[in-house]
């Protein structure tokens, strides 16, 4: 993801702070919080389709980050592991989409 961010120009942070929590990338021209989640520790229910106990908080995590990020006025896009590795063009094609509309 870094990569691809440096390809596209545009300024970013990694590992973005707010209100004491770690997010992955603020792309701070946008207010926009990219996420890149792990399947294992994200639980992807793709693969993960009853999640263990300390998934279960760590997706309850997620869901605090979310409302945290939307909260202090900025978009968040999750993108799952398997997605990065799998199918980046689609990724590449809605964060390419997202720019052009914020």
């Amino acid at each position: 993801m870094e990569k691809f961010l440096s390809e596209l120009e545009i300024d970013y942070q990694y590992s973005f702070i707010l209100e004491k929590r770690q997010f992955d990338f603020l792309l701070t021209n946008y207010g926009v919080i990219i996420e890149c989640d792990g399947e294992y520790w994200h639980a992807n229910p793709k693969y993960y389709p009853v999640p263990e106990e300390w998934q279960i908080e760590r997706i309850k995590i997620d869901q605090q980050k979310n409302e945290l990020a939307k909260r202090n006025g900025y978009i968040l896009i999750r993108f799952w592991e398997d997605d990065i590795l799998n199918n980046f063009n689609n990724v590449k094609r809605i964060i390419y989409d997202l720019l052009a509309t914020t």
